[in-house]
Protein backbone atom coordinates (compact mmCIF):
# COMPACT_ATOMS: atom_id res chain seq x y z
CA UNK A 1 0.00 0.00 0.00
CA UNK A 2 2.96 2.37 0.34
CA UNK A 3 3.41 2.71 -3.43
CA UNK A 4 -0.19 3.90 -3.77
CA UNK A 5 0.23 6.42 -0.95
CA UNK A 6 3.42 7.75 -2.53
CA UNK A 7 1.62 8.09 -5.88
CA UNK A 8 -1.16 10.08 -4.18
CA UNK A 9 1.34 12.40 -2.48
CA UNK A 10 3.24 12.92 -5.73
CA UNK A 11 0.07 13.65 -7.66
CA UNK A 12 -1.05 16.09 -4.99
CA UNK A 13 2.40 17.73 -5.16
CA UNK A 14 3.10 17.14 -1.50
CA UNK A 15 6.71 17.05 -0.32
CA UNK A 16 7.35 13.89 1.66
CA UNK A 17 9.99 11.51 3.00
CA UNK A 18 9.72 7.75 3.55
CA UNK A 19 11.54 6.20 6.50
CA UNK A 20 11.39 2.54 7.52
CA UNK A 21 13.48 2.95 10.70
CA UNK A 22 15.66 -0.15 10.18
CA UNK A 23 17.18 -1.40 13.42
CA UNK A 24 16.99 1.89 15.29
CA UNK A 25 16.41 2.09 19.04
CA UNK A 26 14.78 5.49 19.21
CA UNK A 27 14.16 5.31 22.93
CA UNK A 28 17.86 4.88 23.74
CA UNK A 29 19.34 7.48 21.42
CA UNK A 30 17.58 10.83 21.00
CA UNK A 31 20.24 12.15 18.61
CA UNK A 32 19.60 9.15 16.33
CA UNK A 33 15.89 9.78 16.69
CA UNK A 34 16.07 13.39 15.53
CA UNK A 35 18.52 12.61 12.72
CA UNK A 36 16.39 9.82 11.26
CA UNK A 37 12.88 10.97 11.97
CA UNK A 38 12.80 14.73 12.08
CA UNK A 39 14.12 16.27 8.91
CA UNK A 40 14.11 20.06 8.60
CA UNK A 41 10.65 21.34 7.71
CA UNK A 42 8.74 18.20 8.67
CA UNK A 43 5.33 19.16 10.08
CA UNK A 44 3.29 15.96 9.69
CA UNK A 45 3.96 12.27 10.17
CA UNK A 46 1.89 9.46 8.63
CA UNK A 47 2.34 6.04 10.21
CA UNK A 48 1.81 2.81 8.29
CA UNK A 49 -0.14 0.08 10.06
CA UNK A 50 1.90 -2.45 12.04
CA UNK A 51 5.04 -0.34 12.45
CA UNK A 52 7.15 -1.91 15.21
CA UNK A 53 8.32 1.42 16.64
CA UNK A 54 4.90 3.08 16.58
CA UNK A 55 4.69 3.89 20.28
CA UNK A 56 8.19 5.33 20.40
CA UNK A 57 7.65 7.38 17.25
CA UNK A 58 4.33 8.73 18.52
CA UNK A 59 5.90 9.83 21.79
CA UNK A 60 8.83 11.50 20.08
CA UNK A 61 6.73 13.21 17.42
CA UNK A 62 4.33 14.66 19.95
CA UNK A 63 7.22 15.90 22.07
CA UNK A 64 8.51 17.74 19.00
CA UNK A 65 5.07 19.17 18.12
CA UNK A 66 4.56 17.14 14.94
CA UNK A 67 1.05 16.19 13.82
CA UNK A 68 0.70 12.40 13.61
CA UNK A 69 -1.99 10.39 11.80
CA UNK A 70 -2.52 6.94 10.33
CA UNK A 71 -2.87 6.04 6.67
CA UNK A 72 -6.58 5.41 7.30
CA UNK A 73 -7.01 8.88 8.79
CA UNK A 74 -5.14 10.42 5.85
CA UNK A 75 -7.39 8.69 3.30
CA UNK A 76 -10.56 9.48 5.24
CA UNK A 77 -9.68 13.18 5.29
CA UNK A 78 -8.54 13.21 1.65
CA UNK A 79 -11.72 11.54 0.37
CA UNK A 80 -14.15 13.38 2.61
CA UNK A 81 -17.10 14.51 0.50
CA UNK A 82 -15.78 12.92 -2.70
CA UNK A 83 -17.70 10.29 -4.68
CA UNK A 84 -15.78 7.00 -4.72
CA UNK A 85 -15.83 4.56 -7.65
CA UNK A 86 -14.02 1.31 -6.88
CA UNK A 87 -12.57 -0.77 -9.71
CA UNK A 88 -11.15 -4.29 -9.56
CA UNK A 89 -8.22 -5.60 -11.58
CA UNK A 90 -10.77 -7.32 -13.86
CA UNK A 91 -12.41 -3.95 -14.61
CA UNK A 92 -9.37 -2.31 -16.19
CA UNK A 93 -6.87 -2.89 -18.99
CA UNK A 94 -3.79 -4.98 -18.23
CA UNK A 95 -1.88 -1.72 -17.92
CA UNK A 96 -2.79 1.93 -17.67
CA UNK A 97 -5.78 4.09 -16.87
CA UNK A 98 -8.91 2.06 -15.97
CA UNK A 99 -11.69 1.99 -18.55
CA UNK A 100 -14.01 3.81 -16.17
CA UNK A 101 -11.47 6.59 -15.73
CA UNK A 102 -11.08 6.86 -19.51
CA UNK A 103 -14.84 7.15 -20.01
CA UNK A 104 -15.30 9.77 -17.29
CA UNK A 105 -12.44 11.85 -18.70
CA UNK A 106 -13.98 11.63 -22.18
CA UNK A 107 -17.32 12.77 -20.73
CA UNK A 108 -15.78 15.78 -18.97
CA UNK A 109 -16.22 14.49 -15.40
CA UNK A 110 -12.53 15.24 -14.65
CA UNK A 111 -12.08 12.29 -12.25
CA UNK A 112 -9.10 11.62 -10.00
CA UNK A 113 -7.61 8.22 -10.88
CA UNK A 114 -5.11 5.95 -9.11
CA UNK A 115 -3.74 3.11 -11.25
CA UNK A 116 -0.70 1.08 -12.27
CA UNK A 117 1.22 1.77 -15.47
CA UNK A 118 4.33 -0.16 -16.49
CA UNK A 119 4.55 -1.50 -12.93
CA UNK A 120 4.52 1.98 -11.37
CA UNK A 121 1.61 3.42 -9.42
CA UNK A 122 0.35 6.71 -10.82
CA UNK A 123 -2.20 9.23 -9.61
CA UNK A 124 -3.90 11.76 -11.87
CA UNK A 125 -5.75 14.36 -9.82
CA UNK A 126 -8.88 15.80 -11.39
CA UNK A 127 -11.07 18.77 -10.59
CA UNK A 128 -14.24 16.68 -10.43
CA UNK A 129 -15.78 14.97 -7.40
CA UNK A 130 -15.36 11.38 -8.65
CA UNK A 131 -12.36 9.27 -7.62
CA UNK A 132 -11.55 6.01 -9.43
CA UNK A 133 -9.60 3.84 -6.98
CA UNK A 134 -8.45 0.20 -6.75
CA UNK A 135 -11.08 -1.67 -4.75
CA UNK A 136 -8.86 -4.18 -2.95
CA UNK A 137 -6.22 -1.61 -1.99
CA UNK A 138 -8.81 0.81 -0.64
CA UNK A 139 -10.47 -1.94 1.40
CA UNK A 140 -7.10 -3.00 2.83
CA UNK A 141 -6.20 0.58 3.78
CA UNK A 142 -9.56 1.51 5.28
CA UNK A 143 -10.32 -1.90 6.80
CA UNK A 144 -13.94 -1.68 8.00
CA UNK A 145 -14.09 2.11 7.83
CA UNK A 146 -15.89 4.04 5.12
CA UNK A 147 -14.51 7.03 3.25
CA UNK A 148 -16.09 9.45 0.83
CA UNK A 149 -19.62 9.09 -0.53
CA UNK A 150 -21.39 6.72 -2.86
CA UNK A 151 -21.81 8.14 -6.38
CA UNK A 152 -25.21 9.58 -7.28
CA UNK A 153 -27.09 7.13 -9.49
CA UNK A 154 -29.33 8.03 -12.43
CA UNK A 155 -30.45 4.40 -12.76
CA UNK A 156 -30.78 1.85 -9.98
CA UNK A 157 -29.11 -0.66 -12.33
CA UNK A 158 -27.98 -0.87 -15.93
CA UNK A 159 -28.25 -4.10 -17.94
CA UNK A 160 -27.23 -5.13 -21.41
CA UNK A 161 -28.79 -7.70 -23.71
CA UNK A 162 -26.36 -9.51 -25.99
CA UNK A 163 -27.62 -10.16 -29.52
CA UNK A 164 -25.86 -11.57 -32.57
CA UNK A 165 -25.08 -8.12 -33.99
CA UNK A 166 -25.36 -5.75 -31.03
CA UNK A 167 -25.28 -5.14 -27.31
CA UNK A 168 -28.42 -3.31 -26.17
CA UNK A 169 -28.23 -1.34 -22.91
CA UNK A 170 -31.20 -0.72 -20.62
CA UNK A 171 -31.58 1.24 -17.41
CA UNK A 172 -33.76 0.12 -14.50
CA UNK A 173 -35.44 2.81 -12.42
CA UNK A 174 -38.56 2.55 -10.24
CA UNK A 175 -39.10 -0.99 -11.60
CA UNK A 176 -39.28 0.39 -15.13
CA UNK A 177 -36.72 -0.54 -17.78
CA UNK A 178 -35.67 2.12 -20.28
CA UNK A 179 -33.73 1.54 -23.48
CA UNK A 180 -30.48 3.54 -23.51
CA UNK A 181 -28.58 2.59 -26.68
CA UNK A 182 -26.77 -0.11 -28.65
CA UNK A 183 -23.22 -0.99 -29.63
CA UNK A 184 -22.19 -3.14 -32.55
CA UNK A 185 -20.53 -6.44 -31.76
CA UNK A 186 -16.84 -6.51 -32.79
CA UNK A 187 -16.05 -8.21 -36.10
CA UNK A 188 -13.64 -10.49 -34.26
CA UNK A 189 -13.44 -11.54 -30.63
CA UNK A 190 -15.72 -9.95 -28.05
CA UNK A 191 -16.00 -6.91 -25.85
CA UNK A 192 -13.82 -7.12 -22.76
CA UNK A 193 -16.13 -7.68 -19.80
CA UNK A 194 -14.29 -5.03 -17.81
CA UNK A 195 -14.91 -2.44 -20.51
CA UNK A 196 -18.63 -3.29 -20.58
CA UNK A 197 -18.73 -3.11 -16.80
CA UNK A 198 -17.16 0.37 -16.98
CA UNK A 199 -19.76 1.48 -19.54
CA UNK A 200 -22.45 0.07 -17.27
CA UNK A 201 -21.16 2.02 -14.25
CA UNK A 202 -20.74 5.20 -16.29
CA UNK A 203 -24.34 5.03 -17.50
CA UNK A 204 -25.53 4.35 -13.97
CA UNK A 205 -23.99 7.58 -12.67
CA UNK A 206 -25.20 9.75 -15.54
CA UNK A 207 -22.69 9.66 -18.41
CA UNK A 208 -24.66 10.36 -21.59
CA UNK A 209 -25.01 7.79 -24.36
CA UNK A 210 -23.40 10.24 -26.78
CA UNK A 211 -20.29 10.33 -24.58
CA UNK A 212 -20.26 6.51 -24.53
CA UNK A 213 -20.45 6.48 -28.33
CA UNK A 214 -17.63 9.01 -28.61
CA UNK A 215 -15.46 6.94 -26.29
CA UNK A 216 -16.17 3.66 -28.08
CA UNK A 217 -15.36 5.20 -31.43
CA UNK A 218 -11.97 6.15 -30.02
CA UNK A 219 -11.04 2.68 -28.80
CA UNK A 220 -12.45 0.48 -31.56
CA UNK A 221 -13.04 0.61 -35.30
CA UNK A 222 -16.52 -0.83 -34.78
CA UNK A 223 -19.09 1.90 -35.22
CA UNK A 224 -21.90 2.30 -32.73
CA UNK A 225 -25.51 1.86 -33.80
CA UNK A 226 -26.96 5.37 -33.56
CA UNK A 227 -29.67 5.66 -30.95
CA UNK A 228 -31.87 7.60 -33.34
CA UNK A 229 -31.90 4.67 -35.81
CA UNK A 230 -32.89 2.24 -33.09
CA UNK A 231 -35.75 4.48 -31.94
CA UNK A 232 -37.10 5.56 -35.34
CA UNK A 233 -40.72 6.60 -34.91
CA UNK A 234 -40.55 6.20 -31.12
CA UNK A 235 -41.24 9.37 -29.18
CA UNK A 236 -42.38 8.56 -25.66
CA UNK A 237 -40.85 6.94 -22.61
CA UNK A 238 -43.71 4.43 -22.60
CA UNK A 239 -42.84 3.33 -26.15
CA UNK A 240 -39.19 2.89 -25.15
CA UNK A 241 -40.36 0.79 -22.23
CA UNK A 242 -42.36 -1.40 -24.61
CA UNK A 243 -39.29 -1.98 -26.79
CA UNK A 244 -37.35 -3.17 -23.76
CA UNK A 245 -40.15 -5.42 -22.55
CA UNK A 246 -40.40 -7.03 -26.01
CA UNK A 247 -36.65 -7.62 -26.16
CA UNK A 248 -36.62 -9.21 -22.71
CA UNK A 249 -39.69 -11.34 -23.47
CA UNK A 250 -38.03 -12.64 -26.63
CA UNK A 251 -35.07 -13.78 -24.53
CA UNK A 252 -37.26 -15.57 -22.04
CA UNK A 253 -37.25 -13.07 -19.18
CA UNK A 254 -34.80 -11.19 -17.00
CA UNK A 255 -32.72 -14.30 -16.29
CA UNK A 256 -31.25 -13.91 -19.77
CA UNK A 257 -30.42 -10.22 -19.33
CA UNK A 258 -26.74 -9.81 -18.49
CA UNK A 259 -25.96 -7.89 -15.31
CA UNK A 260 -22.51 -7.28 -13.87
CA UNK A 261 -22.50 -6.64 -10.14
Amino acid sequence: GIAEIEALLQGLQRDYLVNTYPGVDLAANHQEEERLMIEPGVTELMLAAGLDLEDQILTSARRLGITVYSVREFLSALLDGERILRVSTQDQPLDGLPWLGQILKQAGFEPSCLYSQAGVMRFEPGRGIHWVLPDRWLSDMLEENAAGREPRQIFARVYWVENAQSLDFYGLEDQRRQYIGSLNQPDQGAWASGCLSAIQTALTIGVSWQDIQDYVQQITRTETIPRSDRLTGIETGEDRQNICEEAIDELGGLNNVVEVA
